[in-house]
Formats: structure tokens, C-alpha cells, sequence
């Protein structure tokens, strides 16, 4: 009687622990969807100051030029701090700090080196910026793949199999 008891409480905690991932997921999802709909916002106002009204950052002529081909680099980066910084607070809640600290350490390591190739190659000012929008997207991908990354990938196969005619049973 002992063991069935167990049995029952261990499949009634299973049965809480779906239930709150799945409520977690779907916290996650709409955390990441609020995050963009503000990157949005403010990449759009933030590349509208260089590119449409640079006169707010100088009155010098040679500045406006300089300044407008920033607006596309500095929109990307704007908009990639929002999937940066929801996965960094669902993968903290997690308690994943190894692979934090690992996609940290491996970024800030490698970001100089590109700054570095920049300024020996003379490259323009642009450059810097699609350096910095480049480190965003990498950690955003690692951030947000180690989230969803596997949920993706097992719809895309599930589809993938779909497609081909195949029956998928689940195998009691």
C-alpha cells in the first residue's frame, strides 16, 4: 500500500511540474513578445535621431554626415537588447550560470579582437557599430536558442515528418 501511495505522489509532482513548465514557457513567450514590441519602439526612435535629425546631436555638417550611416547598425543593436535581455533573465531564473557566464566570457573575449581588426584595417566609424549589433546577435542566439532552441527544433521535425507521410504514434 506504501508503494502505491508513492507511486501516486511521485506521479502527482510529475503532473505539477508540467503544468508549471508549461505556465513558465508561456511567461517566457510573452515576456520575449513585450521585450520586442519595446525594442521596437526603441530602435525606431533611437536610428531616427542619425539618420533623420542629426542636428540634435551637433550643428556641424560634417557631424550629420558622419552620423547617418550609424542609424541602421545602432537600430539592429536596439532591437536585439530585447531577446538579450529576457533570456538573460529567464536562463538567471533558471539558475544557468555556467552557460551564462560561458556565453559572457566567450563574447567579451572575442568582441575586442573584432575592434581591434577594425582599427588596424582603418575601418569607418560604421563599422564599430555593425561590430557591436554582430555581438548582440550572438548572444541573443545563444541566449534565446538555449531557451527554444530545442523546442523549435523538435517542431521542425515533427513538421519535417509530417511532410514526408510519415506516421507519428506515440509509443505507450
Amino acid at each position: 500500500l506504501s508503494a502505491i501511495n508513492d507511486d501516486k505522489k511521485k506521479n502527482d509532482d510529475d503532473t505539477q511540474n508540467v503544468l508549471l513548465r508549461q505556465e513558465a514557457d508561456k511567461l517566457s513567450l510573452r515576456l520575449l513578445k513585450l521585450g520586442m514590441m519595446i525594442a521596437c519602439v526603441v530602435a525606431c526612435v533611437a536610428s531616427s535621431v542619425p539618420r533623420f535629425f542629426p542636428f540634435i546631436l551637433s550643428n556641424d555638417a560634417m557631424v550629420h554626415s558622419a552620423v547617418r550611416p550609424l542609424a541602421l547598425p545602432l537600430a539592429i543593436s536596439a532591437l536585439l537588447t530585447a531577446p538579450v535581455a529576457v533570456s538573460e533573465g529567464i536562463l538567471l531564473a533558471q539558475r544557468q550560470l555556467k552557460y551564462l557566464a560561458s556565453v559572457y566570457l566567450l563574447s567579451t573575449l572575442a568582441f575586442p579582437f573584432g575592434l581591434f581588426a577594425i582599427k588596424r584595417s582603418q575601418g569607418p566609424v560604421v563599422q564599430v557599430w555593425y561590430g557591436f549589433a554582430i555581438f548582440q546577435l550572438f548572444r541573443s542566439l545563444a541566449f534565446t536558442g538555449r531557451i527554444w532552441g530545442p523546442k523549435v527544433w523538435n517542431t521542425l521535425i515533427h513538421l519535417k515528418g509530417n511532410n514526408k507521410g510519415e506516421n507519428n504514434v506515440a509509443i505507450a
